[in-house]
């Protein structure tokens, strides 16, 4: 479940010392239904009760939640949301940020790096928080219980976020949004 590089090599002993190297990076998306029903985002259709939407919560282990990145609920959309004419940025537009954020994070690693590869020291380094922001971030990791590894995924989403934003610096609002892409 690691992003980290597999790196195989593999041995052909008729040809000596030849290798050759294959380095594979661990991608996944999972979905599911909020519920057992799969009405849960429309209480009035939904027939869980409250031990079911529990029980059905807890299907994933801890573990295997805290190696996910980010979470992301997907509502349904009601009528006046589907007719309406603004839809928020263009993907050229968004396209145009995520390659900006790219350039960044070529720069600020020199070379074909990205955020998400950060070790621990490099987090540490190029994602330091304020005062303001390490209160938050301290409140978090007591109310949401917050593990080492969770809390430098924060750090890493916070920092690619200010990346999109094209900021220098992690700030609250990057901080926050990084906060709210964690399960509660």
């Amino acid at each position: 479940m690691t992003r980290k590089a597999l790196v195989i090599f593999l041995f052909n002993p008729n040809i000596e010392s030849q290798f050759i190297t294959y380095t594979l990076f661990h991608l996944s998306f999972y979905g599911c239904h909020p519920c057992f029903c799969g009405m849960g985002f429309d209480e009035e259709l939904c027939t869980c009760t409250p031990y079911d939407l529990r029980r059905y919560s807890k299907k994933l282990s801890g573990p295997i939640i805290d190696r996910i990145d980010l979470y992301v609920e997907i509502y349904r959309l009601n009528d006046t949301e589907i007719l309406d004419e603004e839809r928020g940025d263009s993907s050229k537009l968004i396209k145009e940020r995520v390659i900006k954020a790219r350039e960044i994070q070529n720069l600020r690693f020199l070379g074909n790096k990205l955020n998400r590869d950060m070790d621990n020291s490099e987090v540490e380094k190029f994602c330091s928080l304020d005062s303001e922001c390490e209160n938050i971030i301290r409140t978090a990791i007591r109310t949401l219980n917050l593990s080492m590894r969770t809390y430098h995924k924060i750090l890493k989403v916070a920092r690619t976020i200010a990346d999109l934003d094209n900021a220098i610096n992690i700030d609250k609002n990057h901080l926050l949004e990084a906060i709210n892409f964690r399960k509660n």
